[in-house]
């Protein structure tokens, strides 16, 4: 989990004493990526590391029995996060300015009252704070207006929904809170907006009488989104003998977890001034980002065997380079000497973009998941699929998924050269270091003799 992650780089960290003799380590070049864990650490300036007091969460309930009884439900929480609760709005006004917050949770049942006005009062109070409206409709938070901070949260979610949120809400902050990011962000002209399209398709489909008929229905009142999914279902990835015309043709064959990563995506490619972003190869960069959502897919599929894991990682796979458009869309000229270095010093791309802003497009990418609301697993698998051993990850995650995608969809480059991105030291941490060769296989892709003693042979 995220704060064993913590705790693991800070100990590493405080490991390493000045007087340590590093002259006969051998010299490393940006080029040589995946460091090792340490190396990792090393190469991060200090506003990249992360901080390991436990985030100050103010709980808002509707009354006192409510407040017990989340104060219950959530005392295993208690040794990740500090939780105060209260019922009282004097109470929560009184923390919020004494001993400030890093999050609130609020029960809202009405679009205005005294709870309207506290969470409206935080933004200024503390701006940097996330805050989390527990509602039974997500509707009442748009009174709060466009908010990247504020997510909609269901009323009585189970205790372990609330350690992901939270996760999820910490990790977002942690990223805001990096001068270099923030720095980056402010210079954003344009950042994505989460599709209403989206929205409105997950609630269609976690409904009772969810069918992809009416998820149809929806897609097809977006003309920009039905558009790019028709474009694709026709597209040379899909192979089809026969084109598909139509919205509900393209929803059927293509299945709802598809469907939700293809607005997504699609939305964000839409969004940019294809001029602007012309550095980027925009049909190389597309093909890429389809190669990998396919690849996590089935990665996940053989590994995990869960459908909503494989869902997540095909979400995940579509979506992690978008960092790269909000990037080259917002400032092209510095994009261009991106590229520039990349190429003139053979260095990754993601190097590159640490030279010239602090951050890469990684991390930029997983604030974006965050600001948009969507689970933890996206978040941590977008912003960390370049160093995934940062997540403290011990077992196999949609995570794990995403940058062995990444991987093998990077392999087949330019001129057929195998780019040599996997990073070992999470795969043995996570116990997966022998399955390169499978998961190529299960990708269609020809295995590396190098690679795996064991290629081909599953030890399930």
């Amino acid at each position: 989990m995220f704060w064993s992650a913590w705790k693991r780089d800070k100990a590493a960290l405080e490991a390493k004493k000045p007087s340590e003799d590093r002259s006969a380590a051998p010299a490393r070049s940006a080029a040589d990526a995946p460091a090792s864990s340490a190396a990792k650490l090393d190469s991060l300036p200090p506003e990249h590391l992360p901080r390991t007091a436990k985030p100050r969460i103010l709980i808002w309930a509707k009354s006192v029995p409510e407040s017990d009884l989340l104060k219950t439900r959530l005392r295993a929480l208690t040794i990740k996060f500090d939780l105060h609760f209260t019922s009282s709005a004097e109470d929560i006004n009184r923390l919020a300015n004494a001993g400030g917050c890093d999050g609130v949770i609020v029960a809202l049942t009405t679009e205005k009252g005294s709870e309207v006005d506290f969470l409206r009062q935080i933004i200024v109070i503390r701006p940097g704070a996330f805050r989390l409206v527990r509602a039974a409709d997500r509707k009442l938070i748009q009174v709060l207006g466009n908010d990247p901070f504020t997510h909609h949260v269901p009323l009585d979610p189970e205790p372990e929904t609330w350690e992901n949120i939270l996760d999820r809400c910490v990790l977002m902050r942690t990223w805001m809170e990096t001068p270099s990011l923030k720095s980056l962000i402010g210079k954003m002209r344009k950042l994505p907006t989460l599709p209403r399209v989206y929205t409105r398709v997950v609630d269609e489909l976690n409904s009772p009488e969810a069918s992809l008929a009416k998820v149809a229905e929806i897609v097809a009142e977006d003309p920009v989104v039905t558009a790019k999914l028709i474009q694709l279902v026709n597209s040379s990835f899909f192979g089809l003998k026969q084109p598909i015309v139509s919205p509900t043709d393209a929803v059927m064959f293509l299945g709802a977890d598809r469907v939700k990563g293809l607005i997504l995506v699609a939305r964000v490619f839409s969004q940019f001034d294809a001029k602007q972003i012309a550095s980027l190869e925009l049909d190389q960069l597309w093909n890429h980002a389809m190669k990998t959502g396919a690849y996590a897919q089935s990665i996940a599929k053989w590994e995990a065997k869960d459908p909503r894991v494989t869902g997540t990682a095909f979400t995940a796979g579509l979506l992690h380079d978008v960092g790269k458009l909000m990037l080259a869309g917002n400032l092209p000229d510095e994009y261009r000497s991106v590229i520039e270095i990349s190429k003139r010093d053979q260095i990754p791309i993601c190097a590159a973009e640490m030279q010239v802003f602090g951050t890469t497009h990684a991390e930029l990418g997983g604030v974006l998941m965050g600001l948009w609301g969507l689970p933890l697993e996206l978040v941590q698998s977008v912003g960390w699929h370049h160093a995934p051993d940062l997540s403290g990850d011990r077992k196999f995650t949609v995570l794990t998924a995403v940058h062995a995608a990444n991987a093998i969809a990077s392999e087949s480059g330019e001129g057929g050269a195998r780019k040599k991105i996997f990073d070992a030291d999470y795969l043995a941490h996570v116990g997966l270091s022998d399955r390169r060769n499978q998961w190529r296989q299960v990708c269609g892709i020809e295995p590396d003799p190098k690679d795996d003693a064991v290629a081909g042979k599953s030890k399930k």
